[in-house]
């Protein structure tokens, strides 16, 4: 069952879950190092959903997961997403999820996409 608790002032911290797939490469290790040189307090973790999340954790390790979270996407990858047919079930269960501010982040610069940037655009509008 569901655990209830409150968080009380300066009894937590907010920490950034990272998805371990983000980071599964030395290219994207400098985002673990970006992350630590900013002081920002983040874990690496197999999210079952997204790519970046945040929690408030308390002193006693428990955790309650804020509202927002965060896909990546470079746009080749958005382009093979649609063409593969994950593109619609990966938004369905993030829309599914519980959180509610959803966040697509587009990388833009990408060396071959195999899509109509019109359609590549029409897809991110129609994440919401």
């Amino acid at each position: 069952g569901t655990v209830l608790f409150t968080l009380r002032p300066n009894t937590y911290k907010v920490v950034l879950c990272v998805d371990n797939a983000e980071v599964n490469s030395k290219k994207q290790q400098s985002l673990l190092q970006e992350l630590t040189r900013n002081s920002v307090d983040h874990h690496v973790r197999k999210l079952q959903i997204g790519d970046f999340l945040w929690v408030a954790q308390d002193n006693a390790g428990r955790e309650l997961v804020c509202d927002v979270i965060i896909e990546r996407k470079r746009m080749d990858d958005l382009a093979q997403s649609i063409t593969g047919g994950r593109f619609t079930e990966q938004k369905l269960r993030l829309k599914n999820c519980g959180v509610k501010k959803r966040i697509y982040l587009v990388e833009t610069k990408a060396k071959y996409v195999s899509l109509p940037e019109a359609s590549l655009n029409q897809a991110i509008v129609n994440t919401q």
